[in-house]
């Protein structure tokens, strides 16, 4: 048996796989027991030679790198890329919790060694529970396609119609407003340029406030909405288009905030330079949305079209959508993306 893997990325934290095995493990596993790989189930086994593919490994490796601005020069050690993609893959094949994946790892050779932590420690579930919120979305899919594709080429199936269940969860947002959603621009791109300034960047125009201009448009769109009807719909134009104003203002802000940040960028201090750059991946993140909110509230209030292109219900839940429940104490919620659970491939 192989005692030596491949070893940690030199300088990097986030490393690939884990380094070697110790004393204790080549003691435990090349002298008193059979390979683990015979006591595999047969399911388990084929799976096993398809997570060795080194394209797998390293897409999640380069996610864990970006998990923080310098995850991959700084810190400790942290759990090899390898490691996490064959715990969350056991976990989903197994349909364990995260509590259950830990426990039945910590005691069973033949899952350590699938892991690829033999006689390591096993992470615990809050740890594995992080990397399975950073593997998520757009990079699960991509995980998915590259194992479908590798089963079929390997024969482990022969992929003739799939199987596909998903789920939606609630998404973390309050009720949506037109009114809510110019609050949160404002909020979240006053404090965007807060911190740009805080980082040494010149604005080129003074920052005002304008928390109390907004708050008091927030009331009078409050106090129109005691109408009804379309005494209501006319009431409430005037201060949209006062909260309005103040939106457009702080958007076209932040923009030329961004400008002259990025044409700052290289004069800062390392330490400013870092701080800036985050406010300027927050704004980069934010703007489009902050600008469709503001062309689906102009269209709704002012115009009166309900259906706009690209329509958000929350900034910082853009996949959220409006889900229609039919429910007496809860007739609509905002839930977000679907979320693959399981999939199956099936013979033709």
């Amino acid at each position: 048996m192989d005692l030596t893997l491949a070893a940690h990325a030199e300088g990097s934290p986030e490393c690939r796989h884990i380094a070697q095995l110790t004393l204790t493990s080549a003691a435990l596993f090349a002298v008193l027991l059979p390979a683990p790989e015979e006591l595999m189930d047969p399911l388990l086994r084929r799976i096993d030679a398809l997570l060795d593919d080194e394209a797998l490994v390293d897409r999640v490796l380069e996610v864990l790198r970006r998990r923080r601005p310098q995850s991959a020069r700084r810190g400790r050690p942290g759990t090899p890329a390898e490691v996490v993609l064959r715990l969350l893959v056991l976990k989903h094949l197994r349909n364990w919790s995260y509590a259950q994946l830990e426990w039945e790892v910590t005691g069973n050779l033949v899952y350590r060694r699938f892991c690829r932590i033999d006689a390591g420690k096993v992470p615990d579930e809050k740890t594995i529970l992080h990397h399975g919120q950073l593997i998520d979305g757009s990079v699960l899919r991509e995980l998915f396609d590259r194992m479908t594709n590798l089963a079929v080429e390997k024969k482990v199936a022969r992929g003739g119609r799939m199987r596909i269940d998903t789920t939606v969860v609630e998404a973390p947002i309050r009720y949506p407003t037109d009114s809510g959603l110019c609050e949160d621009v404002v909020r979240v791109m006053r404090r965007s340029l807060v911190w740009l300034a805080s980082a040494g960047v010149r604005l080129g125009t003074p920052l005002g406030h304008v928390g109390r201009s907004v708050s008091r448009r927030m009331r009078e769109i409050g106090q129109a909405l005691r109408l009804r009807g379309e005494a209501a719909k006319e009431a409430i134009k005037k201060p949209y288009r006062g909260l309005l104003r103040v939106t457009g203002r702080l958007v076209r802000q932040a923009e030329s905030a961004a400008t002259a940040a990025r044409a700052q960028l290289a004069l800062q201090p390392q330490a400013a330079r870092a701080a800036a750059a985050r406010s300027l991946e927050q704004l980069d993140a934010m703007l489009p949305r902050a600008k469709q909110v503001i062309r689906q509230t102009r269209a709704r209030i002012l115009r009166g079209i309900t259906t706009t292109t690209g329509k958000l219900i929350s900034i910082f839940e853009p996949d959220a959508q409006i889900l229609r429940r039919g429910k007496l104490h809860k007739p609509t919620r905002g839930v977000g993306a679907p979320r693959l659970w399981r999939t199956e491939l099936a013979r033709s």
